[in-house]
Order: structure tokens, then sequence, then C-alpha cells
């Protein structure tokens, strides 16, 4: 029977119907999708897109984008949930932490609302006492070119509302 795994990542199984073993399609349980036929998007639980498996954002079963990280302060944000809003649209949630805050409770809130068809929305909430500077990176290979905001930016306080911004291309 199958199950023989052959090189580094890849399973393979003898088909069948031939002598020849083949790849095996990537698992999807645990990816999160989101449709809005024809575009979709799937990615892991906590949003990034790493290229890996099936992740991306798709048109038409064509993959448009396959990587898209964001990094905050040259580290990945911690995630701590995903909602579906809607078949064509999912909110992911994460934490930045600082090493040198007074409490161990995060202060920093990052949402990611990805609409299928429409790309993705990024939301810093600072609801700390303390003002920060971020260094914010989002990138993708070529052809996207990598964006990144244009200085480190200033987040306030949450009485101040949510910062929001366009990355420039560089």
């Amino acid at each position: 029977m199958g199950g023989a795994r052959t090189g580094k990542t890849r399973p393979v199984f003898e088909s069948a119907d031939s002598s020849a073993p083949r790849a095996l399609q990537p698992l999807l349980h645990d990816v999160v999708i989101c449709v809005a036929a024809p575009a979709f998007a799937a990615s892991s639980r906590d949003g990034q897109l790493r290229g890996e498996r099936a992740e991306g954002f798709y048109d038409h079963d064509r993959r448009l984008l396959h990587t898209l990280c964001l990094l905050l302060d040259d580290r990945e944000p911690e995630p701590i949930g995903v909602q579906p809003l809607g078949p064509h649209q999912v909110r992911f949630t994460a934490v930045h932490r600082y090493p040198r805050d007074r409490t161990d409770d995060p202060t920093l809130i990052v949402e990611r609302v990805r609409t299928a068809g429409d790309g993705e929305t990024i939301t810093l909430r600072n609801i700390g006492t303390l003002g920060r500077r971020l260094r914010v990176w989002s990138w993708s290979p070529p052809p996207i070119s990598p964006t990144r905001s244009p200085e480190p930016t200033q987040v306030n306080s949450c009485t101040s509302g949510p910062l929001r911004w366009d990355a420039c291309q560089k």
C-alpha cells in the first residue's frame, strides 16, 4: 500500500493504475479559506502567507500571490484568534509584545481582515498607556515589490483610534 516517503518533504504513494509514484496534494484541513467566486484566499491560521502548500490569493484558479508576511520590529505577530466574517471574509487577530513592558499582557493588537477578491486591511491598535514606535514591514516577492511604512510609525493609545496607513512602494 501507499505511505512511502521519498525526498525530504514530498510524500508520495503508488498509484493503483500505475507503478510510478506521484506526489500527494497538500492537506487542507488546517487552512483558512475565504471565497468570493471566482476569487479565493487560503492561508494558515495565523494569516501569514509563507508560500507553502496551497497558501495565497487566487483568481480563476490561478495563484496571484503566494507570499505576504507582516513583521513588526523584525518579528511576526503572535496569533491569538481567527474569525470568519462570512464566506468571503476572515479576521486574523494577533498581538505584538514588548520584552521591556512592565506587564506580561500584550499592549499592541494586530488585526488583519482579508477579503477574497479585494485584498487585506491591517489595523494596529495600541491598548497600552505608552506610545510606541514600530518598524512595520509587509513583504512579498517580485513581481510585487516589498512595501513598508515610510518611517517608523508612532502608535498612539486606543483613545485616539486605530492606526491605519497605506504603505508606499519602495
